[in-house]
């Protein structure tokens, strides 16, 4: 696990701070294994990360915290469909979209120079000062769609179809 996040840790404190909380022995677990985190990430991930370090934190203090540290805009929250969420560090990040698997959940990032270029173009045709943007695909991975035709092609015919060929 890799954390370099001194400076998000006393940022974060100072925000528990303001809202008249402190940084418990449970919400600095949570932080440190989320600054320790690479690429995606869901909540349940996390809670398993710390389980194997034989860390005692539940699973309600993990989700509390998950959701102060986005309000902290460490993290950012990604909606993938289905009332499913992932999250990704945002110091970690570089400028990118995804694009998501409905069926798998795979998640696969990609950036494009031309969507970037549109966005600014169309930001300053409509004199918008846009502060973030965000682009999310939902459909389904090669892998899914491809075991979706074939799936559909071996089904047995219907009764209809079965009648007609006797």
């Amino acid at each position: 696990m890799k954390n370099n996040g001194t400076g998000e840790i006393a940022r974060f404190e100072s925000y528990l701070a303001r809202n008249g909380q402190r940084l418990t022995r449970g919400r600095r677990i949570v932080l440190s294994h989320v600054l320790g985190m690479e690429g995606h990430f869901d909540a349940e991930q996390l809670v398993g990360r710390i389980r194997d370090t034989k860390q005692k934190v539940s699973r309600a203090t993990v989700y509390r915290t998950l959701e102060q540290i986005e309000e902290r805009n460490l993290v950012k929250r990604v909606d993938i469909g289905a009332g499913r969420r992932i999250f990704e560090r945002v110091s970690t990040m570089n400028r990118h979209e995804h694009m998501h698997c409905i069926r798998c959940g795979k998640t696969v990032e990609f950036s494009d120079p031309v969507i970037r270029r549109r966005v600014k173009a169309i930001s300053m045709q409509r004199r918008f000062s846009p502060a973030t943007q965000a682009l999310e695909i939902l459909g389904m991975c090669n892998e899914c769609a491809e075991a979706l035709r074939l799936s559909e092609n071996t089904e047995p015919p219907a009764k209809e179809e079965a009648y007609a060929a006797r």
